[in-house]
């Protein structure tokens, strides 16, 4: 921490086709820096994940396979086991960090 910078933090992961960067700073954003094809100098945040989102949604209403580039929701049973990985990380807490068994 220093004054002037408020939570900056960067993450960058590199690949052989470029890098994507996320800095908290401006949270809403994450920008692919990539080397070549249509999408070189793209960059994508919140409002584009959003509707990537949407889009998936739309497409597992409708039935249709699960795209490539667009993973499927979360389904019920994916809400259960989160809520039980929550109850079991409260309960390990309160327990002075007891392994607790899922």
């Amino acid at each position: 921490m220093a004054a002037g910078h408020p939570n900056t933090l960067i993450s960058v992961v590199f690949c052989e086709r470029g890098a994507a960067r996320f800095h908290q700073l401006p949270p809403a954003e994450i920008e692919l820096l990539l080397t070549d094809g249509p999408e070189a100098t793209d960059g994508s945040g919140q409002n584009d994940a959003f509707g990537h989102q949407a889009r998936a949604l739309l497409e597992e209403v409708a039935g249709l396979e699960e795209s490539a580039s667009l993973p499927g929701n979360a389904s019920f049973a994916d809400g259960v086991y989160n809520m039980e990985v929550l109850e079991a990380a409260v309960e390990s807490a309160a327990q002075h960090g007891r392994k607790v068994t899922l």
